[in-house]
């Protein structure tokens, strides 16, 4: 600040320290000063917009609700910032979302925030941060019951993170939430992956929440008579066996994967 009292770096800085000491008045403050020595420079404009978005979660963290002008005043220094630097637009379309997504009785605004977001992150690769906005897609649409926002968000995680077992989990709970069979879901999932254990691992969980624990192990030994033999499978036989009070019939599959697969994570 001293060499260049002309320039908003100090005041940037300042701002900086202050957002680290969950000090938001004192941000917004440094970053309005910041502003007025280069009202061009766009690192200030976003300095104030997330001064401002700080003030905002300051209000949530303490249970109140930030006044619509806020919220307002924080979508307008964002427009501001993408003007300023078009280069990284992205990032005032990602705290666009962010922050209608938290703004109460505004969820047509949030959904379709999220979704542009989203598409302009999936165009420059970006992943971490898209998967992170259709978190905020998920929250909202539960939050707000809609269906097909979170089938959009499900289904865009999944073409991220094909093998993440949970996201299509939540899809099968989704389709059972909106009248459509589960299983369908699942069906997907085991003709995504058709050599790995795990699909029908998760198909035979589905199976015992749904219809108990007999019904799970039918399953289970089907697959391991079609010659889908594995130390996952094996295991999580035994599982549900011990479950369901079949203590030998464990002990046999335990021995079994452990002759079979000495080696194995599973055999241990």
């Amino acid at each position: 600040i001293e060499r260049s009292p002309e320039r908003a770096w100090g005041p940037i800085g300042l701002s900086e320290r202050a957002l680290a000491d969950v000090e938001p008045f004192a941000a917004i403050e440094h970053a309005e000063r910041a502003v007025e020595l280069e009202p061009s420079l766009p690192d200030a404009r976003w300095q104030l917009a997330r001064a401002k978005t700080a003030l905002l979660r300051d209000f949530l963290m303490n249970g109140e609700r930030p006044p619509d002008g806020l919220y307002e005043e924080v979508l307008a220094l964002l427009d501001r910032y993408a003007e300023a630097d078009p280069q990284r637009e992205w990032r005032a379309l990602v705290e666009r979302a962010r922050v209608t997504s938290a703004w109460p009785d505004h969820g047509d605004a949030a959904e379709a925030e999220l979704r542009r977001a989203a598409e302009a992150l999936r165009e420059l690769g970006i992943a971490r941060e898209e998967f992170e906005i259709l978190d905020r897609a998920q929250e909202l649409a539960r939050g707000d019951e809609r269906p097909q926002l979170e089938e959009w968000a499900l289904e865009r995680k999944l073409e991220i993170v094909p093998d993440r077992y949970e996201t299509w989990e939540e899809l099968a709970a989704l389709h059972a939430r909106t009248g459509r069979p589960p299983e369908l879901v699942f069906q997907r999932l085991i003709e995504t992956f058709p050599d790995r254990a795990e699909p029908h691992i998760r198909f035979a969980q589905h199976i015992r929440r749904e219809r108990g624990m007999r019904a799970s192990i039918k399953y289970l030994d089907r697959k391991l008579e079609q010659g889908f033999d594995t130390a996952p499978l094996l295991a999580e036989l035994a599982r549900h066996q011990s479950m369901l009070g079949r203590n030998r019939a464990a002990a046999d599959t335990v021995a079994k994967l452990r002759a079979e697969y000495p080696d194995s994570n599973e055999a241990a």
